[in-house]
């Protein structure tokens, strides 16, 4: 059986620089080259800066040969004549590129992803050499402690039977642990498992795990959760989390399982179940909770808008709560539910599904006479066909009085009449009524047809005005 967690260890680490210094050579300048040749060929030290002094002068580049002579000087004889005839110049330099890390508890070095037992400041040159590529020989050798970690980080541990390994870096093989040291290692555990109220597994498998923390513990008992079969469930927006907690060797393991709601038909009745019996649906987006009743019965579909709308209005739900009508679902819906589906109601059949679902909330007359007759209560019926009956009365009114006026022939007939503002108030009239009107008069409904019909009414009263100074003009 092999199991893997993430455990927060503290193994003390040393993360140090290696400094390695060494010979190499690099193509003389003209003032190297020169200052070489000098230190090879004078006779003394005084010999030489004579002769500097007397091809520099006292200028500034006096100093700079002298001192690049002082440095040939330290070189021999034979590296003098290799510069001589090779051009190359024997430079110091110093390699301080490379890192490793030094675990005390295991007693050993990382360098480059790989593990070399030990410590590797008692490493020969020649042995740091060959670990580093280094093709030059090793002058100065030291080892630089850069920094001394000791807070616990979390590292990949495996329990494979009677073996604990641990996996120090990424890239690395694990490394064995002994059980001793791993318990002295681990910096967090849990003092009150009983927190904890679902099923506690004792032969866990696979990987994923992680340590249980009294921190960890905290935060799953203090999120929105339930416990079904003795296993945790954390409700989130958009998934549960399913948490299964083990107890191996002596530690306390947890790890979590994403759910999605898509397709969960069980898991979306719970979630559901749970939110409304603590009353924490309102905690969510409404997209949220309608993308999870997609996988919900009607009648839970129906409980969560009753719920949701009882206590707050929703476009979200009411337009979900019209669409359940449309499709049926007429029973059992709230009246002041069912009065927001109104405030959402976009069509003649959104509102005859809502008024199938219960006709005695309170319809406005608008509402009313997009409904079938068919399917109107007397009541409701008697309203629709008294208000009809008015509306045709003022369509009558109206054809009446354009009526008399176009045969009259009024129109044409005032022409003859001085220009006032009688004239054009009742041109304007006949324009707007009769003569360009591109609107039926059957089509006008309410404050419309009311407008139309008291514009008719002043046509009316000028029109008479107008047939009785036509009647004086013929006189």
């Amino acid at each position: 059986m092999q199991l893997k967690a993430k455990l927060k260890l503290q193994l003390p680490r040393q993360r140090i620089r290696i400094e390695a210094t060494y010979n190499t050579f690099e193509k003389a300048t003209y003032d190297q080259y020169l200052c070489a040749s000098i230190a090879l060929r004078s006779q003394s030290k005084d010999h030489a800066y004579e002769y500097i002094d007397d091809i520099t002068g006292s200028g500034s580049l006096n100093a700079h040969f002298k001192s690049l002579y002082d440095d040939a000087r330290k070189l021999t004889d034979e590296q003098l004549k290799e510069i001589m005839s090779s051009s190359l110049y024997p430079v110091l330099k110093k390699d301080n590129r490379n890192y490793y890390e030094y675990y005390e508890t295991f007693n050993i070095s990382i360098y480059n992803k790989k593990i070399y037992k030990g410590y590797m400041g008692d490493y020969t040159k020649e042995e740091i050499k060959k670990i580093i590529h280094l093709d030059k020989e090793i002058l100065e050798l030291s080892h630089i402690l850069e920094r001394q970690i000791v807070r616990p980080e979390a590292y990949e541990v495996t329990f494979d039977d009677d073996n604990i390994s641990v996996k120090l870096s990424d890239g690395t093989e694990p490394i064995k642990i002994e059980s001793r040291d791993l318990e002295l290692s681990l910096a967090e555990g849990v003092n009150n498992i009983d927190i904890y109220k679902g099923s506690i597994i004792k032969h866990p498998e696979g990987d994923g795990w992680k340590i249980l923390t009294d921190s960890a513990l905290s935060v799953l008992d203090k999120s929105l959760h339930y416990y079904d079969e003795g296993k945790h469930y954390e409700v989130l927006q958009n998934e549960v989390k399913e948490t299964i907690v083990a107890e191996f060797a002596g530690l306390y393991l947890f790890k979590k399982l994403s759910l999605s709601y898509k397709g969960s038909f069980a898991l979306c009745k719970q979630v559901i179940d749970f939110l409304l019996d603590n009353n924490k649906i309102l905690n969510f987006k409404p997209n949220n909770i309608i993308n999870i009743l997609e996988y919900c019965e009607l009648n839970q579909k129906q409980k969560v808008i009753n719920y949701v709308l009882s206590n707050k209005y929703s476009m979200e739900y009411a337009i979900q709560g019209i669409k359940l009508a449309r499709n049926g679902f007429r029973e059992n819906w709230l009246p002041s539910v069912l009065k927001m589906f109104l405030k959402q109601a976009r069509s003649s059949e959104d509102i005859e599904s809502i008024y199938l679902c219960n006709s005695d909330i309170d319809f406005e007359l608008k509402d009313l006479l997009k409904i079938n007759k068919s399917i109107l209560t007397p009541k409701h019926l008697a309203i629709v066909i008294e208000h009809q009956e008015n509306e045709e009365s003022k369509r009558n009114v109206i054809r009446k009085i354009i009526g008399d006026v176009t045969t009259k022939g009024l129109r044409e007939r005032c022409k003859d009449l001085k220009d006032d503002d009688d004239k054009k108030s009742f041109k304007n009239l006949c324009n707007d009524l009769i003569g360009h009107n591109k609107k039926s008069i059957e089509s006008l409904e309410d404050k419309e047809l009311d407008d139309y019909l008291s514009k008719a009414y002043k046509l009316e009263k000028l029109s008479k005005l107008i047939e009785e100074k036509l009647n004086k003009l013929q006189a």
